[in-house]
């Protein structure tokens, strides 16, 4: 299989990657998104047909979105643009997980800044964006009403928002493949140790679990209710009355190591899927490995508490960036990261 490598810059990690067999630079998809989609198209014309998985979601607005335009040697992982949009509105996801007989929290309020900021805060509440690609990149947890002042006042006055519940737990991560019939054929779960940021952040610690066969068959219901086959990866709540669906993700996402580390290779099932080949068997993964983001826990300890940097893990555990077998990219992308976090800091 091979596999072309695009960026924005000659020092972007995955050209220098021994598995991209095809290089090329080109604008960044977060500089100018038609003239994205319009150089990933030209590169599908002269070597496709080119299958594009998104790990981004200006990635997915830029190519996969209702309006996007690009060449027919494009080839697009999912089934319609209009169940891809459904899955990445957050605020349909509470009637989603009724569907299928799960539960989300509570929307209190949705729209603008302005129609937030006139909501009360009486507990604690999360603030986070109506769908992915906005200004506000992730979810943050609030007190007050001065707290949520200050979130909204950053962000652009047509930033489209929702007001939900806070549930507290550990949070849960499971994702799926499912083919153009509805089946699962790939699937992994993880428990979270560690988020960041920590009240309502991406996972940073982590560890496999046994996969929960009832919670599978109902999202894989949710997904197929709405005409979706593909990766898609979900965030959960654990409750003591149950799981809380809090993001459905149709992308590649960042702990996917994780799961290749443990005997899962949802990307080889996904392009299984997209390209109509058998996808590999389903088989029993390894469970109890644990799973470390290191450029979140520099994060974290600059931000927070030094002393967590230097807590290492029991196990030998999966990384988000890191191969021993392809040394040079990863090298470039850690560097890369930890820069930007050790810049954040002296901004900050």
């Amino acid at each position: 299989m091979r596999v072309a490598a695009l960026a924005g810059n000659r020092w972007a990690a995955g050209l220098w990657s021994r598995y991209a067999s095809l290089r090329a630079v080109g604008p960044g998809v977060g500089e100018n998104s038609v003239a994205f989609a319009d150089r990933v198209s030209e590169l599908a014309d002269r070597w496709g047909p080119l299958v594009v998985y998104p790990s981004r979601e200006e990635t997915i607005d830029a190519l996969f979105g209702a309006q996007a335009r690009v060449s027919a040697r494009v080839i697009r992982p999912f089934a319609r643009p209009d169940s891809l949009a459904h899955l990445r509105d957050k605020r349909a996801i509470g009637e989603l997980a009724e569907s299928a007989g799960l539960r989300s929290p509570r929307i209190l309020a949705s729209g603008g800044p302005a129609s937030l900021a006139a909501t009360p805060v009486r507990q604690r509440v999360v603030v986070k964006p109506a769908h992915g690609g906005l200004s506000l990149a992730s979810a943050r947890v609030l007190g007050t009403k001065a707290e949520l002042a200050r979130v909204l006042a950053r962000l652009p006055a047509d930033e489209p928002l929702m007001l939900q519940e806070h549930v507290s737990g550990a949070l849960l991560s499971l994702a799926l493949v499912i083919d153009r019939d509805g089946a699962v054929v790939a699937r992994f779960m993880e428990r979270a140790t560690h988020t960041w940021p920590a009240d309502a952040g991406s996972i940073r610690r982590s560890c496999s679990v046994a996969p929960d066969d009832r919670l599978i068959q109902r999202v894989a219901r949710l997904l197929v209710s709405v005409g979706y086959w593909g990766l898609v990866q979900l965030d959960f709540v654990e409750t003591q009355s149950g799981p809380f669906l809090l993001d459905i993700n149709p992308r590649y996402y960042l702990g996917l190591p994780l799961a290749l580390a443990c005997g899962v290779n949802l990307a080889a099932a996904w392009h299984a899927v997209v390209t109509r080949q058998p996808a590999p068997r389903m088989r029993p993964y390894r469970t109890g490995v644990p799973y470390r983001w290191l450029v979140a826990d520099v994060a974290a300890a600059l931000r927070a508490s030094p002393r967590e940097l230097w807590r290492r893990p029991t196990r030998k555990s999966a990384g988000a960036m890191w191969l021993r077998d392809d040394p040079l990219s990863g090298g470039l992308l850690a560097g890369q990261a930890i820069t930007q976090a050790l810049v954040g800091r002296r901004v900050a």
